[in-house]
């Protein structure tokens, strides 16, 4: 059964020896909660979500979530005919260079289906 965060705190300041607050603060003792549990989802990718972006015509570059750890898979859905999904994905310096040869000029894209990949500025 999950601990609440009251039980977290206390079983936390246990373990220190601080039965009631002295030394460290519990907005301390949260704050090192919250950044164990962000570092056992990023090490073990537990925690999954889905998010759309809305794409722009001619724009190269998205904002994706603050809280986003890692890009499992990305599909583009045509506005104007929903029943075909294309899977995109990305391509690094070595993977582009295999695209379209050793261009530093073009350091990196991300791929829809079979089309040539189109650039994403650094």
């Amino acid at each position: 059964m999950p601990d609440t965060l009251t039980v977290a705190e206390t079983n936390i300041r246990s373990l220190i020896d601080e039965p009631v607050q002295q030394f460290w603060q519990t907005t301390e003792i949260i704050s090192w909660i919250n950044q164990g549990q962000a570092e056992i989802q990023r090490v073990t990718e537990w925690k999954r979500a889905s998010a759309q972006i809305t794409a722009v015509a001619a724009q190269q570059m998205y904002v994706a979530p603050s809280d986003l750890l890692r890009i499992y898979r990305l599909e583009f859905v045509p506005t104007n005919n929903t029943s075909y999904t294309y899977s995109l994905s990305f391509q690094g310096y070595n993977e582009s260079d295999q695209s379209w040869g050793n261009l530093k000029t073009l350091p990196s894209s991300t791929r829809c289906g079979t089309t040539r990949p189109t650039p994403i500025p650094e």
